[in-house]
């Protein structure tokens, strides 16, 4: 009814400015006129429409209703035999009068909404924004019209010197990225939002640095492509992984999908951290079935519902089973004809496996040499181990058993028509149990963050990354190959928890303070990717490289497996200890005295 009283109204005012129409059909004008607005109110659903939201389309909307009523009217008028004097200029006047009249109500509302907004909220967060190139354009457009209630911009800086002192939709470039510590200090600043897409992870890190000794918390923006496809302008959180400088690896490529596709792929520790997203990554790839097995119950159920849930897909078989049961393993491969076999199943945490040396060689040996031995029984055609960077050198038991897989699935593959290959790489951030979900957990409760060394390195890579890798290296392998991801450099474990403080908008040493525990037993000082004998050769797929090396006598490595096998039945924790320096003479191993 407010929109009709306008329309009147407007219709009253243009005729008293033109002189159109003539006095005596202004009443009959007013009732068509009712009529009709209301009328194509009804059919363009101007109802719809929430006052306090009106945005453009909504403006355009009232544009076109008024041009229709405004035509409407004036034709009806015509067709009835009046004159057509001064009917154009009454048609441009009550349109825009109309036009004007309907839209600032709705206006109005929607400033009055906005503030309400304002003042409900509270304080805004006041914001410096590092880069003026697109993705900052479009985050201060976005901001000024939707956001405009969480941030308050207090400048940009950017190291382009053509636009120091200009301003982008009223912000000003202040200067280059290295003054965030001088223009801070003009006044308080809450937040710095990175919106540069290309950004080094080196400039990345400085900056994060920077803000850190600021006390600054630093968000990113979405890549440009994400904030034009996902309208998502709001800053993020920066990952862990963003300041390793890893890129995704693109899986869209037909070598990985006709290894895959139409297939029965199985995954041994598919609720693990590599195994569960090694399951996430084939899904992409149209297998014909999934065989999901873990010997934990929960874990399994959680990456069944993920798959089911999220992800909906339904092609897989969820089997409680541990790979040390022969009888049990058996029964899977002869259910389902695996005809890929993807191993991720293996106990991992170092220092707890120096006190279980038993459990350790059952689980990630014995269970590899009987899931290995299935496989090549019942014809699968790849088997693929995931290996790690402490079977290089090893110093633990963990690291131990897992050069026991490597040279078992090499001698196995000299013998046997299935193809058996390993791809061994180091740490993955957030993994269960590690370092980095450690870290956040400290972070949590204040501090402090615990390392076991100044000096400790390791190498890291996104689970997502790792994952998509052995897919690509399960697929160009030919049998008998162990594959290094490449880890890039290592990295420092004290370096990485004053990246995450500072992440966290704390001060390393000042707000959060970091702690030096001794170095755990089995653990070494640095990690490595390749022993001294082994030729590292590039592939034909980047960050995949090839460790070549003598096979080790197969019939010496045999028997050595038949004494293991009789020491883990006598519970000889001794004789097991002995066996595995022979099986694999590089390694160094002190186990506790506890053991025997």
């Amino acid at each position: 009814m407010i929109d009709l009283f306008f329309v009147i109204f407007s219709f009253v005012i243009s005729s008293y400015i033109t002189h159109f129409p003539d006095q005596e059909r202004i009443i009959s004008g007013i009732f068509f006129l009712s009529f009709s607005s209301l009328t194509i109110s009804y059919f363009m659903d101007l109802r719809r429409h929430l006052w306090r939201v009106t945005s453009l389309y909504n403006i355009i909307d009232i544009l076109k209703y008024s041009f229709a009523v405004s035509i409407v009217y004036c034709s009806w008028y015509a067709l009835s035999g009046n004159s057509w004097e001064g009917l154009f200029k009454f048609i441009f006047i009550f349109t825009l009068l109309t036009f004007v009249l309907l839209n600032f109500p709705r206006i109005l509302a929607r400033m009055v909404y906005e503030q309400s907004r304002f003042l409900h909220q509270g304080k805004k967060t006041k914001v410096i924004l590092i880069g003026a190139g697109k993705g900052g354009e479009l985050f201060l457009r976005e901001t000024r019209k939707r956001n405009s209630n969480l941030y308050q911009i207090e400048g940009i800086l950017d190291d382009d010197p053509d636009l120091w002192g200009k301003e982008i939709f009223g912000f000003k470039v202040y200067g280059p990225i290295k003054d965030l510590g001088k223009f801070t200090s003009y006044g308080d600043i809450d937040m710095v939002a990175i919106a540069i897409p290309s950004l080094s992870q080196e400039k990345l890190v400085d900056i994060t640095k920077m803000a850190g000794e600021l006390n600054l918390h630093v968000k990113i923006l979405p890549s440009f492509d994400k904030l034009l496809t996902n309208n998502n302008v709001y800053p993020e959180d920066i990952l862990v992984e963003d300041l390793l400088g890893r890129n995704s690896v693109n899986l869209e490529n037909k070598e990985v999908i006709s290894f895959i596709r139409d297939k029965v792929i199985m995954i041994t520790g598919a609720g693990g951290s590599i195994g569960s997203e090694v399951c996430r990554q084939l899904i992409q790839l149209q297998p014909r079935q999934l065989l999901i097995i873990d010997h934990s119950e929960y874990n399994l159920y959680k990456i069944c519902w993920e798959l089911e849930n999220t992800h909906k897909f339904s092609k897989f078989i969820s089997i409680i089973a541990s790979v040390a049961d022969k009888k049990a393993m058996n029964s899977i491969f002869a259910s389902y004809k695996p005809q890929i076999v993807f191993h991720a199943a293996a106990y991992k945490h170092v220092p707890l496996l120096e006190n279980q040396i038993k459990q350790a060689v059952k689980n990630n040996f014995l269970g590899t040499k009987i899931v290995a031995e299935l496989a090549s029984l019942y014809g699968v055609e790849k088997f693929i181990l995931i290996s790690t960077d402490k079977a290089v050198n090893p110093t633990n038991v963990m690291g131990t058993t897992k050069r026991m897989a490597e040279i078992f699935c090499q001698n196995l593959n000299t013998n046997f028509s299935t193809k058996y290959l390993a791809v061994r790489f180091g740490n993955v951030l957030e993994s269960a149990g590690s370092v980095v979900p450690l870290f956040k957990k400290q972070l949590k409760k204040g501090g402090p963050l615990t390392v076991t060394h100044p000096e400790i390195t390791r190498f890291f890579m996104s689970i997502p990354e790792a994952s998509q890798l052995v897919l690509q290296a399960g697929a160009m392998g030919e049998g008998g190959e162990i594959f290094v991801l490449d880890m890039g450099k290592p990295i420092k474990i004290s370096a990485l928890a004053e990246r995450l403080i500072i992440l966290s908008g704390k001060r390393p040493y000042k707000d959060i303070d970091i702690v030096f525990t001794g170095l755990r037993p089995g653990e070494k000082l640095y990690e490595e990717l390749f022993y001294k004998n082994e030729v590292h050769l590039p592939t034909r797929r980047m960050k995949i490289l090839l460790a070549q090396s003598k096979i080790s006598n197969c019939t010496k490595f045999m028997n050595y497996i038949q004494i293991l096998e009789k020491h883990l039945e006598q519970d000889n924790n001794k004789g097991i200890l002995e066996i595995i320096l022979q099986m694999v003479p590089e390694a160094q191993l002190t186990v506790p005295p506890q053991i025997f």
